[in-house]
């Protein structure tokens, strides 16, 4: 330790004592001496040499080396100071007064100094501001340096700091600010101590206001902020009457009491919005809990959501509202949340979606159950890779599934492409469109449709209901997943295939009360089935079909209508099993039954081919003379040829006398003629089948 020079005087009319104190440069408030009861000023170095006769002469030992930094003091009056002002040992006590330095504070800029045995020795300690009720107002920067702290505990005091605020305190904050206002008009810098050996490091949490405590950026300028420790240092109640901050590292704030601009980038640590509005003019950054409240947030640059492994950063909309001028990302260690009605986010570049989390980790997860997610550039859904111990680890695939009233509502002017790398897990809840520019690169499931959809290349659906709402794919439609049409109508430019993009799933379209139209070939592939067991759906295949799946059909065609315009191809699929040897599927893959209907309407000749005479058609109605318009090689069969009442194969006046004489009682219909003579299959037969048989033969109607 490092002695330091004492000096020892004698102070007239009051009884002798030894007194350490400090030279006071180059200002000095004097230290209060208490002496029976008496409170006396202590006088200045020159004032004990001018004084008159004393009883005793004054011993004064002249000062050698260094002389003890500034004293502690407590006020009893308001007082004002030009010039600098530094206090490194004891308290400073306002007392309820007011104290004005037309400079510069420093506290606690150099180590405490203790006597043993009467020698001085410098040892660290704490040299504290104490505000109590009064006002401090200072003119210059006010530094609360490596052996400084600060106190405020009373509603009534506040600090006027119309420079720099810096604290490096190497002692911790906590329970220092409790009450009371910070005003200031210059930056604001929290550091970290550390020696110049970098062998001791001061607590993190030197800055911790708590309760009422609260700052005010009140400046006229730019003002900048900065925190060594974001994660253990914060602001506690925040406002502000400047619309210039910069934020330079990532900053907590716990309570936001008026509305924040800041001018450049912004690290969001902790913060709740409330009601108010934040505004970044750069780049922002969310690295813990922000809660958008019933504020706004809206960020010039993009934003990035993304904290660490232990802490995530979480972005919660509530009753808020997000605007994103560029890009949002919600990042490996990120979350987004949007579970209130009134939740809306709006991200003008793309939106993309990376969590490591998925939608059951509740605390960090993504939950998507409420709100509108308005896009105008691409969408795109990842999954998270995270390296841990030399091993890559992948992240949820299921970090996207909105579910109940969310929406996602796509409202570019440009193409937008979206794309899910886990489909089968990620979805869309609702999705609304304002334009015909959609673009799906991947499979994608929604569970529905709030309006018309066009979508101008191909689709691909890997879970998907159609609930009354037209699609209209300009590409290709394929269909990977369990697909339901309800109502509605897809219409498909180009081809559409039906299967499962592996081996250990099945891909399942079952058109209920709705129609499909393909505009060239219809696949049903190996990993496939089809279904249509309501009377409303159709499907209308103005190219070839092909019926390939692996698996039977017994079950799954019993009612609704197929209608091709080019070839039928009936073929028995193969596949490898483990061993690497072939295995054959089933051979009746295609096996309409009930009221099941095929309508071959081609213009030109028609190449009915099935490999296995397992599969057949059920109700098969013909626009064509059957011996010129058809050819249905070695297998090619029906159970029922709607029109040909006497089984010929053919329709012909035979046929139509055979149910006017039906009809007319004069004979009687077998199970096979009741068929096929109720072309409108209204269950019975009356005059109307008569006439549409008539007109079909006449060549006035293209089919009975």
């Amino acid at each position: 330790m490092r002695k330091i020079s004492k000096i020892k005087k004698i102070i007239a009319g009051v009884s002798a004592a030894m007194i350490t104190f400090a030279y006071v440069m180059p200002y000095t408030v004097g230290a209060v001496v208490e002496d029976e009861g008496l409170l006396l000023e202590e006088p200045s170095y020159e004032e004990i040499i001018d004084e008159g006769p004393v009883d005793e002469e004054p011993i004064i030992e002249e000062p050698v080396e260094e002389v003890n930094p500034y004293m502690g003091f407590t006020l009893y009056e308001n007082k004002e100071i030009d010039g600098d002002l530094y206090i490194n040992e004891g308290i400073l006590d306002l007392n309820g007064y007011e104290l004005v330095v037309n400079g510069n504070i420093t506290i606690g800029a150099a180590a405490q100094v203790i006597n043993v045995n009467d020698e001085n020795y410098i040892e660290p300690g704490m040299t504290v501001l104490q505000i109590g009720e009064g006002k401090l107002i200072c003119n210059g920067n006010l530094t609360i340096d490596n052996y400084g702290s600060i106190s405020m505990d009373n509603p009534n005091t506040y600090m006027d700091i119309n420079g720099d605020f810096l604290i490096k305190s190497m002692f911790s904050g906590a329970y220092n600010l409790i009450n009371g206002a910070i005003y200031l008009s210059g930056n604001f810098t929290q550091n970290q101590y550390v020696s110049a050996d970098k062998s001791e490091y001061g607590e993190p949490d030197n800055f911790t206001p708590m309760e009422q405590s609260e700052i005010i950026f009140e400046g006229i300028n730019a003002q900048k902020v900065w925190f060594d420790n974001p994660e253990d240092s914060y602001f506690n109640i925040f406002k502000t009457q400047n619309l210039n901050l910069d934020f330079d590292t990532k900053v907590n704030i716990l309570d936001l009491q008026n509305d924040l601009n800041v001018t450049e980038n912004m690290i969001i640590g902790d913060l709740n919005l409330g009601r108010y509005n934040l505004k970044v003019g750069g780049e922002t950054k969310v690295e813990g809990q922000l809660n958008l409240g019933q504020g706004n947030l809206n960020s010039v640059g993009n934003i990035t959501v993304n904290g660490t492994q232990d802490k995530y950063g979480v972005l919660n909309i509530e009753d808020g509202k997000l605007e994103a001028e560029k890009a949002l990302t919600i990042d490996v260690f990120g979350a987004l949340k949007m579970e209130s009605e009134n939740s809306k986010v709006l991200v003008k570049g793309n939106f993309t979606t990376q969590s490591f989390s998925g939608t059951s980790d509740y605390e960090y997860g993504n939950t998507f159950t409420n709100g509108t997610l308005e896009l105008q550039g691409n969408f795109t859904q990842k999954i998270a890779k995270v390296t841990k111990g030399g091993v890559v680890e992948s992240g949820s695939n299921n970090n996207f599934v909105p579910e109940e009233n969310h929406k996602m509502l796509l409202s570019g002017v440009l193409e937008q492409k979206i794309a899910f790398e886990s489909p089968n897990n990620s979805k869309i809840n609702i999705l609304a469109t304002t334009h015909d520019k959609i673009n799906f690169t991947t499979p994608v499931s929604i569970n529905t449709l709030e309006n018309d959809l066009s979508v101008m290349g191909n689709l691909s659906l890997y879970n998907f209901e159609l609930n009354d709402k037209n699609i209209n794919v300009v590409g290709n439609l394929n269909i990977v997943g369990n697909v339901v049409l309800n109502g509605g109508n897809i219409n498909v430019s180009g081809s559409s295939v039906l299967g499962a993009l592996n081996t250990d799933s099945v891909a399942i379209l079952n058109i209920k009360n709705a129609k499909l139209n393909v505009k060239t070939n219809f696949t049903m592939d190996t990993y496939s089935e089809l279904m249509m067991q309501e009377k409303g759906g159709y499907l209308l295949v103005e190219g070839d079909f092909n019926a390939k799946s692996f698996y039977g059909s017994y079950k799954d065609l019993t009612d609704g209508t197929i209608e091709v315009r080019g070839n039928f191809y009936q073929s028995v699929a193969k596949r490898l099993d483990l061993d690497g040897k072939t295995e054959f599927g089933s051979a009746s893959n295609f096996v309409p039954t009930n009221n099941s209907k095929m309508i071959l309407a081609g213009t030109k000749k028609q190449y009915i081919i099935f490999e296995t005479n397992e599969s057949s058609f059920n109700k098969l109605v013909v626009n064509k003379p059957i011996s010129l318009g058809y050819d249905f090689g070695v297998n090619g069969t029906w159970s029922y040829l709607m029109g040909d009442v006497n089984g010929d194969k053919n329709i012909s006046i035979l046929d139509l006398m055979t149910v006017m004489y039906y009809l007319t009682e004069q004979n009687v219909l077998d199970e096979y003629q009741i068929v096929t003579a109720d072309v409108n299959e209204d269950g019975k037969v009356t005059l109307i089948d008569l006439m549409k048989i008539m007109y079909f033969i006449s060549g006035r109607t293209k089919t009975v």
